[in-house]
């Protein structure tokens, strides 16, 4: 049994992890944690959470938060991660005793504690590059940080069952601020909000049954994808219909540890004498950061771009450019952060106000063009009039485009 810890698994899994956790650490946390010492060096009577912290100064504080970006950065591309990590942790417990704390924020300092343990040794050229499946590290920073997952949902239920905010009342769901400024958007959540306040006490209980069950599931190897599901819904429908950034990103970052690594389950079907699918092969290949997809030759032919899913069902066109994202979830979900949180800098930056809206609508029409319950027309009506585009695109960009006519597409697309 305690053998089974310390066994050797691929170590692009929690890699691809760490990535992801490191771009939320540069674009949230440490923006965050950037104002709390800011604010506590210009007003050192700032009643600090230990007594005893030394304020530091000014000049000081800028140096250390220019470290801990420079930290966040080297966590991204893989240089001396074990270190990034630990100094990360170490600022920010540091700005949590200064006079600010967050049970988000504390989470994030566990989890990128648990990462300078990985060990995994890839850099991020590594990790986007070559077809190597080789790399591998030891299984219990993932299993400690699987657990904590279910941990964070059994403390966050029992929580809110004892709460005077929650419980059987729902008190902390009939006061729920709109913060959305689109008008279409604005009254969506303003009337989400307003169905959730005439029945609180069942909206809360909801959410505490909800959260408990995932803790199980989460707990439980034969329940993980009911699990999953359930966590990328209720994170979702937290930050893009309710409060937004209330729910930590982090917890999304995590489920990559759910899935497999380094198995090529999804093979992708692409002529082997076309230059257009060879610089399709090089795009996948460089986002494909957990070593999902078999690109290794063509299948039966089905269409110039076909995926076939680990349970042989195949997809091709834009149902397959609709599975990419849970095929390569880790380069997708670190866009999704970038998009999120740069949206709202930028905007309070230009225009004085979050543009986090834009995302939301941008997620919601590529939702209704991408998701299997999609309208089929409007949905392949987009993608042919997009594919010829990204195809000629590729062609610029790829060296030696050979012959297509085993892609007649791409053939069309070239003639074109």
């Amino acid at each position: 049994m305690l053998d089974s810890w310390f066994r050797a698994v691929p170590a692009y899994r929690i890699a691809a992890f760490r990535v992801v956790l490191a771009t939320t650490t540069l674009c949230n946390y440490l923006p965050v944690l950037t104002v709390w010492l800011l604010q506590a060096a210009a007003s050192p009577a700032t009643t600090a959470s230990v007594p005893w912290l030394i304020h530091l100064p000014l000049p000081l504080v800028i140096v250390l938060l220019l470290l801990g970006y420079a930290a966040g950065v080297a966590l991204v591309l893989g240089w001396r991660t074990s270190l990034a990590a630990t100094y990360l942790v170490a600022l920010g417990a540091y700005g949590y005793a200064a006079g600010n704390h967050s049970h988000n924020g504390f989470l994030h300092l566990l989890l990128l504690a648990l990462a300078a343990c990985s060990a995994d040794g890839l850099t991020l050229r590594r990790l986007a590059g070559g077809r190597d499946t080789d790399a591998n590290c030891p299984v219990w920073p993932e299993r400690l940080l699987r657990l904590q997952l279910a941990i964070v949902y059994f403390h966050t239920s029992i929580d809110k069952m004892f709460s005077p905010e929650w419980g059987l009342g729902g008190l902390r769901l009939t006061h729920l601020e709109s913060t959305r400024v689109l008008p279409g958007i604005a009254d969506l959540e303003r009337g989400i909000a307003a169905a959730i306040a005439r029945a609180p006490g069942l909206a809360s209980l909801t959410v505490i049954v909800g959260e408990m069950c995932t803790a199980v599931g989460l707990a439980l190897r034969p329940l993980w994808p009911y699990a999953i599901a359930a966590n990328i819904a209720f994170a979702l429908a937290l930050e893009f219909l309710l409060v937004p950034a209330m729910f930590p990103w982090d917890l999304l970052a995590l489920m990559i540890l759910f899935l497999p690594a380094a198995d090529g389950a999804y093979r992708v079907r692409l002529s082997a004498d076309c230059g257009t699918c060879r610089a399709q092969r090089r795009v996948l290949g460089t986002l494909d950061w957990t070593r999902r997809l078999d690109l290794r030759g063509p299948l039966a032919d089905h269409g110039p771009f076909t995926f076939e899913t680990p349970r042989g069902r195949r997809y091709s066109g834009w149902r397959a450019v609709g599975l990419l994202p849970w095929a390569l979830p880790a380069p997708f979900l670190s866009l999704l952060i970038v998009l999120r949180f740069g949206s709202e800098y930028v905007g309070r930056w230009m225009v004085g106000l979050s543009l986090d809206d834009a995302v939301f609508v941008v997620l919601g029409l590529a939702a209704l063009l991408l998701l299997p319950i999609a309208d089929a027309g409007p949905a392949r009506a987009a993608f042919d009039w997009l594919a010829p585009i990204w195809n000629r695109a590729l062609r610029r960009f790829s060296v030696g485009a050979g012959p297509a006519h085993g892609c007649p597409r791409h053939h069309a697309d070239r003639s074109a």
